[in-house]
């Protein structure tokens, strides 16, 4: 018997099946609505709605188990997340037409639980864009405020989640590319420890940091989702056998935790924001909590988003070298001619301006001098970055912190006045492999802001009770 329905819409909406108070079909048809009600906000690139209607009927409630929690619940994936037989572009114009013939993991285990496929979500060329503005099928809108970005890359997903659409969606995070964009419309990101949930099958950007993660409205959702993802997978050799597995049965308030705080960080932030975030810290005091501050070298802290840019642009390219049109995706060549010019040609055409500068830039970095004088020396400084972290995640359970330096800026803008550097701490998630959460905080000029949690490796688990605890003591606090 399910006891824990405080705060989790899985939980709801399997009860509400099972006790008939809801049918399948009601329920699919009341996500199309709300899918069309938001159709302006560009959210989505391949909609299911023909096939989820047409095997409706195959669903019973007399499989809702207490077991099988996602047998009916409605979902989405970030569009590079492969399908067999359902369109996967991963955003580009130049697969707008490629159909997998295989299947990601994750969608395999999804599809066995009995969750309900809703669509393939709009997202930045194949993960490279971070404003959610690259996509081939045009720019996702924010659902909180048409005029404002979503961020990204894994704009579409945040999107549908925060509008009610989707219960929860699997994206993937290489640099902040779900925990951003959940703080630009105020939803739950969870990304996991690298490695915890199966690369295969997922369209890559960035191996060494890609990671699969859960976009939801609650903590006990995303809980729930990972403990049927996290799974042991041979085909990924990332995969890691997790000596301590996520469980949400196990998911609970912690009376006491040590929150560790970059304090020369928050400094970056306007005063607004900051005095808040000590407040937070205050009440978390009082009520038993410990605040560890700590400073992060600021040195260090500017060479973020250039250890990053090295790193996954030359990863990038190499992965990418593939996509010249000749086994798969669009080819504008009609006539015989060489290789160097029919890969010319059909990149020329169909990779759009974000993907070829990244593309370009990581060519660069690639060459002979390039690789022993910039890239080795961004690896060297990532080990670095992952002792230190670790070192300091040693003190104390978690580190907690604003997830962005502001609420969501306004489409295509270039130049903000606030000091978006702050931002770049949520590179260290995946540089670190930690995972981490990003959950609804507080607002500002009506729009939210999220606050972020980082843990040790393979402390999922404890890292959602904290994030569990939290969103209790923040949900209380704003009713």
């Amino acid at each position: 018997m399910i006891t824990k329905m405080m705060r989790s819409n899985i939980l709801k909406i399997h009860n509400d099946l099972k006790n008939g108070l809801v049918t399948f079909e009601d329920l699919i048809k009341q996500k199309y609505l709300l899918l069309d009600r938001y159709k302006s906000c560009n959210s989505v690139i391949t909609n299911l709605k023909k096939d989820v209607i047409e095997n409706i009927a195959k669903f019973d409630k007399r499989n809702l188990y207490d077991d099988n929690l996602l047998y009916g619940i409605p979902y989405s994936l970030k569009d590079n997340i492969c399908t067999k037989n359902i369109l996967t572009t991963a955003g580009s114009r130049f697969l707008k037409n490629f159909i997998p013939t295989y299947s990601a993991t994750t969608y395999e285990i999804l599809q066995k639980e009995g969750a309900i496929l809703l669509s393939k979500d709009a997202m930045d060329e194949y993960g490279l864009g971070g404003k959610g503005e690259f996509c081939f099928t045009g720019c996702v809108k924010n659902p909180l405020n048409l005029s404002k970005s979503t961020a990204g890359s894994s704009s579409g997903s945040v999107c549908n989640v925060a509008m009610g659409f989707s219960t929860f969606a699997i994206a993937t995070d290489t640099g902040d590319s779900i925990v951003k964009p959940s703080s630009y419309v105020g939803v739950i990101g969870y990304k996991p420890t690298y490695g915890l949930i199966s690369r295969n099958g997922i369209i890559p950007f960035s191996p060494s940091q890609d990671t699969v993660g859960i976009i939801s409205k609650y903590v006990m959702d995303a809980c729930i989702v990972a403990t049927y993802l996290q799974k042991y997978d041979c085909t990924d050799l990332t995969s890691t056998r997790n000596p301590k597995s996520v469980n949400f049965k196990k998911l609970k308030i912690i009376k006491k935790i040590k929150f560790i705080i970059y304090k020369n960080l928050l400094e970056k932030l306007e005063d607004k924001i900051r005095n808040k975030f000590f407040n937070l810290c205050e009440k978390l005091k009082k009520i038993g909590h410990e605040i560890i501050e700590q400073n992060f070298d600021q040195k260090f802290f500017s060479l973020l988003p250039t250890i990053y840019q090295v790193l996954t642009f030359t990863n990038a390219c190499s992965c990418h070298n593939n996509l010249i049109g000749n086994l798969f995706g669009e080819n504008a060549n009609s006539q015989p001619t060489t290789y160097e010019k029919f890969a010319t040609k059909n990149r020329t055409l169909f990779f759009d301006k974000e993907f070829k500068a990244r593309l370009t830039l990581g060519s660069y970095l690639m060459n002979n001098d390039n690789f022993e004088n910039i890239y080795l020396q961004a690896c060297r400084f990532r080990s670095w970055l992952q002792h230190f972290h670790l070192t300091t995640l040693s003190l104390g359970d978690v580190i907690l912190m604003p997830c962005c330096c502001c609420e969501a800026l306004d489409l295509y803008q270039e130049k903000s006045n606030h000091d978006l550097s702050y931002d770049n701490h949520l590179m260290i998630d995946n540089f670190v492999g930690t995972p981490s959460i990003s959950l609804p905080w507080t607002k500002n000029n009506d729009m939210p802001i999220n606050i972020h949690l980082r843990a040790k490796i393979y402390d999922d688990m404890n890292l959602l009770n904290i994030a569990y605890t939290l969103e209790d003591i923040i949900g209380r606090n704003n009713e």
